[in-house]
């Protein structure tokens, strides 16, 4: 069984994680990136996954994004959509030592003409 503060620290994370993942919805209806680092350090970096996505995009399998840049781009994408609804957050991972979380997530896109799942 964790102790205290190893139970503590895993909540922690839990929430920060799904507050995180949570964030794209005040992202898109304010249209404002910078709330998806506000749960984030600065120095996060951002990893894709599956590897396999990247490398069929030609881009290298281990391709990692900085907070800033991420917002960058996400902002310029908010004039052609905008994050509905967080279907699911799955698969989480923490992990205590190394403070570190990941999770696979899903949302629901509204583009300029039409509407999709995205996962």
């Amino acid at each position: 069984m964790a102790d205290t503060t190893t139970a503590t620290l895993r909540k922690t994370i839990n929430t920060t994680l799904r507050s995180h993942l949570m964030s794209y919805l005040p992202a898109s209806s304010t249209s404002d990136p910078s709330h998806l680092n506000k749960d984030l350090n600065p120095t996060a970096l951002r990893h894709i996954s599956p590897s396999s996505f990247l490398l069929a995009l030609g881009a290298p399998s281990d391709l990692t994004i900085t907070p800033i840049d991420y917002i960058a781009q996400f902002g310029k994408e908010l004039a052609a959509s905008k994050v509905k609804s967080v279907d699911y957050i799955s698969d989480v991972v923490i992990d205590t030592e190394g403070l570190f979380a990941a999770a696979r997530s899903g949302y629901t896109i509204s583009l300029r003409t039409t509407e999709r799942r995205c996962s």
